[in-house]
């Protein structure tokens, strides 16, 4: 896929438990480090609700912190240094019985935007993790609890 003139990516899977539980391991910042390829080691900051984390790719720290929404089933990852976030990833949980399938299942859908000045090399990056995280994602998911 050439992910060079776009300006979003979605990527979905579907997980083995329901959404409650999907929601609440998605909900815990520190659950991030497990699975997110641009943000491993993550710890609280100083900072109430703002974490950091190193990326596997060029060691740089980043911060992001966490806007949930369980009546939409939406988590909302702010990312940014630590004086500004913006919104830039999402995450929506979909319960099976929405797509006819059991309560026990659920799809995410992993979305995300590109920054204006962000470079084709870098976005082509952030895209292939998505896909690859997703998987990680199912994984961790499916053997918690």
């Amino acid at each position: 896929m050439n992910y060079q003139d776009t300006k979003g990516h979605s990527v979905t899977i579907e997980i083995l438990k329901n959404w409650e539980f999907a929601y609440e391991f998605l909900c815990e910042p520190l659950n991030l480090g497990k699975w997110a390829l641009g943000c491993q080691k993550v710890e609280q900051t100083s900072e109430d609700g703002v974490y950091s984390g190193i990326s596997l790719f060029n060691k740089e720290k980043g911060y992001f912190k966490l806007e949930v929404d369980k009546n939409w089933r939406i988590i909302d990852f702010h990312v940014g240094n630590s004086e500004i976030f913006v919104p830039r990833i999402s995450i929506r949980i979909i319960p099976g019985e929405y797509y006819g399938a059991s309560e026990s299942v659920c799809m995410i859908t992993l979305d995300a935007w590109r920054n204006a000045d962000m470079s084709d090399a870098r976005w082509h990056q952030l895209c292939v993790c998505h896909e690859t995280e997703v998987f990680l994602l199912k994984s961790l998911i499916e053997t918690e609890g």
